[in-house]
């Protein structure tokens, strides 16, 4: 008799969430950091934060950075929701796939003026449904700026 039970799929899909959402802080703080960045640190020396990081010219180049974040998603689409035929209509939601297979993850969420206003992370595996990541008010925070930083408009 087997004893080891399969991990719950939520939980599962929460752990996942976590740490591709903190890649996205970290991405994001690069980003920053390379706005701001003068090239030398508060004592004068050579800045050499982010050197052991996935992207290191990303923190010091903010085109680097940028780019960095824009290449990571597999696709990014924009959909609107039902109206009457002849109207107009503007996108709506938001959907960046992150991977697929398994497990498949994304992020999605609501627009307003081709801007995102609100960050999901969905997770999914083989013969799961898609299931929404338990998050916090920071890592949806995250989500959105990340999610701010393409851009949805025609």
């Amino acid at each position: 008799m087997n004893d080891t039970k399969e991990k719950d799929f939520q939980l599962v899909a929460n752990e996942y969430a976590t740490g591709v959402i903190e890649s996205m802080r970290e991405d994001l703080d690069a980003l920053a950091h390379a706005q701001e960045c003068t090239g030398r640190d508060d004592e004068g020396e050579e800045c050499k934060r982010g050197e052991d990081s996935e992207n290191p010219e990303g923190w010091h180049d903010e085109d680097s950075a940028r780019q960095h974040i824009e290449e990571a998603p597999l696709s990014v689409e924009v959909r609107c929701e039902w109206h009457a035929p002849g109207s107009e209509s503007e996108d709506t939601e938001y959907n960046i796939l992150l991977c697929t297979g398994g497990p498949a993850a994304r992020i999605v969420g609501g627009l307003e003026r081709g801007q995102p206003t609100t960050a999901r992370f969905e997770y999914q595996d083989w013969f799961k449904p898609w299931t929404e990541a338990q998050t916090t008010s920071e890592q949806n925070s995250t989500m959105l700026e990340w999610a701010q930083v393409f851009y949805f408009g025609d």
